[in-house]
């Protein structure tokens, strides 16, 4: 099989980018020969990144790709195309030993970034300081 990971260096010791159509390159690991490859990625900048770099990775013969958060094209092209997506926070190495044991879950939507919403703020929930009836009386 082969995993892309979105990286934020050139190498297997990095850690996951937190972006993934827009990481600086990916880290291909084919688990079965064992060989790594680097691919810097082309579509930095622009719209529609999503779609090209799934285009990308499938045309590198991609089975998996494994990222930390990724936008809704991005989900919607790599199943179109058939690569898998697994979610993962932490280094690029962890992340292909936990794929080689079985041990990441499939996702099949989006993970925004970290404070996604309301600007990094609270959203419209109905939790402590949400706009609903939440604990206050």
């Amino acid at each position: 099989m082969k995993i892309a990971i979105p990286s934020t260096s050139e190498s297997e010791n990095g850690q996951i980018s937190p972006t993934f159509a827009r990481a600086g390159q990916f880290v291909i690991k084919n688990t079965e020969t064992g060989e790594t490859e680097i691919l810097k990625n082309p579509y930095i900048t622009g719209r529609g990144v999503g779609f090209a770099v799934a285009e990308l990775l499938a045309n590198k013969g991609v089975n998996a790709v494994i990222a930390e958060t990724i936008g809704p094209n991005a989900v919607t092209a790599l199943r179109e195309v058939g690569i898998k997506v697994y979610q993962y926070q932490g280094s690029v190495k962890e992340a292909i030993e936990k794929a080689e044991k079985g041990e990441l879950n499939e996702i099949n939507m989006p993970v925004p970034p970290r404070g996604f919403g309301m600007r990094g703020r609270a959203g419209f929930g109905f939790g402590r300081r949400g706009m609903g009836r939440g604990w206050m009386r």
